[in-house]
């Protein structure tokens, strides 16, 4: 929200949040007298999954990630202003099915190669100090294991020693 991105430049401890609302928060910077170029981002991203097999893990995955859709554009809908999401909050509020969700590309399931330079292209628009990701709702975490252990083998070193 607008207000949180306003606390976060007044204190000065970072943003937390998505890319997309990186340059509000510049803007909120600026506003309180800082510099600019002390941003810094902290990234989540729920929507994002590293897999072998892209398509078997939207099988796993999909009916989990939208569940939270659901949820989220509930919550979101009280107050679509309030939400710094660009063009993705359209996508937000729009009731789907399974597959008009899968075929919004809301969610990302990349394997590790394209996983990496989806956050190098990242690291190229803002200043990315940390990535996260989560598991999605109802998913075992034993069944999550597989998706964070391929993220910390096969993407992470890619960025060793960068920020």
């Amino acid at each position: 929200s607008q207000k949180a991105l306003m606390r976060a430049a007044r204190l000065g401890d970072g943003y937390h949040g998505k890319i997309a609302g990186f340059a509000s928060y510049v803007d909120k910077l600026r506003e309180c007298g800082k510099d600019p170029a002390s941003a810094r981002l902290r990234e989540h991203d729920l929507n994002f999954f590293v897999a072998r097999d892209p398509d078997a893990a939207w099988e796993e995955l999909g009916p989990y990630m939208l569940y939270m859709h659901k949820t989220y554009a509930q919550w979101m809908s009280e107050n679509p202003a309030d939400y710094d999401l660009g063009d993705t909050i359209e996508v937000m509020l729009k009731p789907m099915t399974l597959e008009q969700f899968k075929a919004s590309g809301d969610v990302r399931i990349m394997t590790p190669k394209d996983a990496i330079a989806h956050i190098e292209a990242m690291l190229a628009q803002a200043p990315v100090e940390h990535f996260m990701m989560f598991v999605p709702p109802g998913l075992p975490l034993a069944r999550f294991r597989d998706y964070a252990e391929l993220f910390a083998t096969e993407v992470m070193p890619a960025f060793q020693g960068s920020a």
